[in-house]
Order: C-alpha cells, then structure tokens, then sequence
C-alpha cells in the first residue's frame, strides 16, 4: 500500500501539470514542465496528462516509450501547443516503470540511498517538436520513496533536501518539506515547483487519491478514489481531511457511498461523499484521509 501527496506551486509560467491516478491495483503518476518562453507550453502539458490518463485506462500492459512518442505527434499537430517535458510512471504489484523525457526527474529511496529512475534521459528536443526521443524507465523493485518533480525542484536544490525524508514521516509532510526547501525567503517560488511523492505504508491506509470529482446534488461533493479506504464502513458518518495539490487544507464530514472490490484483496474504487464541499475544495489528486469516525 502506497501513501501518496502531491503539490503543485505556481513561480511566474504556471505551466507545470501532474496527475495521479488509479485503476485496477495500478497507480500512474505523471508530471509535465510546459516549455518557458515558449507559447503554448501549458497546453502541451495538459496534453500529456490527459493522453497519459487515457492511454494508462486503456490497457493494463502500457508501453510508456511508444506513449511519449505518440504524444510528441499529437502535441506537434496541436496548433495551441508548444513544447513540454514528461515523466510517466506506472507502479504495479510493487514494480515501477515507465518513460521520460526532458529535465523532469524522478527519483526512489533502496535501503537508504537514493537513484535516479530517470538518468539518461534526453532533456531535448522535448515532447511537441515532433522530434523528441523520449526513454524508457525500465522495470525494477520500487524502494520505500518515490519522488517526481519538475526542474522548479530538482533546479532549486531539491536533490539535497531528498536525504532528510528518511526523518519525515508520511507522504504529504515529505512533499512539504521538498517543497519548503525550494521556496524563497521572500516566500515566493523561484519556478513552478510540481511534486508527487509516494512513500511505502504499512497495513491498509486509510487514505487515498482522489481521481474524480462530481457534484451531488443536496449534499455536496462525491470524490472517487481508489484504494486506502477499504477499512471504512458505507453507511457511517465519518470525518476526512482533504489536502489539496497545492498544499492547503479543508475539514469534512462525509459517508462511504459506494464500494467495489475490483480483485481479491485490498483494491476497491470507493466514492466518499463530502457534505457541503465544492469542485474547488477537492480538485483531482487531492489526499483524503479519514480522520474519525466508524470503521470495520
């Protein structure tokens, strides 16, 4: 079971995008640094997340490099779209791999040192020129930490403060803590900062990722999830934090409305029901968590 936050801080571009997704016991995570000085590069990174979602609930058996140059053809065609970089990461049955191409890098914690999941990737052409090479991130053990951040980290000193997290506890304080060593005196962002950090959890969570987000009518906001929840009771009233990308928090109260055990085990896509929150309070890849209340 993984504990997963992340944020994602707006410098001077705004053209960082990231997603974190979930289907059938498989996580994507997918983080995108659109071009800066060049028009266009927020649309490009847009594109990357929404082709990289798409093609990741489309089958089960992706290849991430074909994926990245599938990409690189579309966002070339798209007449809004400039240039973006990209790290796509797949995590199943406790393997990451995946594709990656630019200056975006991620990175995981074995035994107490850290490795670059994405050493040796080409940080140009990027991804909308239609000449990008993006490569593979090879299938391998995940370690107890993953972090993904664009350049607005890793250029900023993001690489040094990843040797303190081993003393951070979960996922969203360690995203914290990057984000928080990056961050300007003045309080300012030297770039867009984005981030996703998963970090191992023991036993079943009580959190997860939302993935989806709707209005009900009458009663507020239903948020899917998948995974982390499957210790709750449908039925109960509950209280859940919600800690949103960009590191701000909101209270609720809430009910498990609705739960699927996709596969033996612990994999369920459950909808939380979040009484009197909006679209704005729990934008996609949110962290739930379940602070009090009944659970089995």
């Amino acid at each position: 079971m993984l504990d997963i936050a992340a944020r994602l801080h707006r410098g001077t571009a705004g053209q960082d995008r990231l997603a974190v997704d979930a289907c059938d016991g498989r996580l994507l995570i997918a983080v995108a640094d659109g071009a800066g000085g060049l028009a266009g590069g927020s649309r490009a990174a847009e594109m990357v997340i929404e082709l990289a979602r798409a093609a990741f609930r489309r089958s089960s058996a992706t290849d991430w490099q074909q994926v990245l140059f599938d990409i690189d053809g579309a966002v070339h065609a798209d007449p809004n779209a400039g240039e973006t970089t990209a790290v796509v990461l797949e995590v199943e049955d406790g393997e990451v791999f995946g594709a990656c191409v630019g200056d975006t890098e991620a990175w995981h914690e074995v035994a107490g040192t850290w490795a670059e999941l994405t050493e040796g990737q080409r940080h140009k052409p990027l991804l909308g020129t239609g000449l990008a090479s993006p490569i593979p991130v090879a299938h391998r053990q995940l370690g107890s930490s993953l972090v993904v951040g664009t350049d607005g980290l890793f250029k900023y000193g993001g690489r040094g403060a990843l040797a303190s997290l081993s003393t951070v506890g979960d996922a969203a304080a360690a995203a914290s803590s990057l984000a928080a060593a990056v961050r300007l005196r003045s309080g300012a962002w030297p770039d867009d900062v984005g981030i996703v950090v998963a970090r191992a959890a023991p036993g079943p969570a009580l959190s997860a990722v939302a993935t989806e987000c709707f209005p009900v009518s009458g009663v507020g906001l239903g948020v899917l999830v998948h995974r982390g929840m499957n210790g709750l009771s449908p039925g109960s009233l509950l209280g859940f934090s919600v800690e949103r990308p960009d590191g701000t928090q909101v209270d609720a109260r809430g009910t498990i409305e609705y739960a699927r055990r996709s596969e033996p085990g612990p994999h369920e896509r459950v909808v939380v029901l979040l009484h009197g929150l909006g679209r704005a309070d729990c934008p996609p890849g949110s962290l739930v968590r379940w602070l009090s209340g009944s659970a089995c």
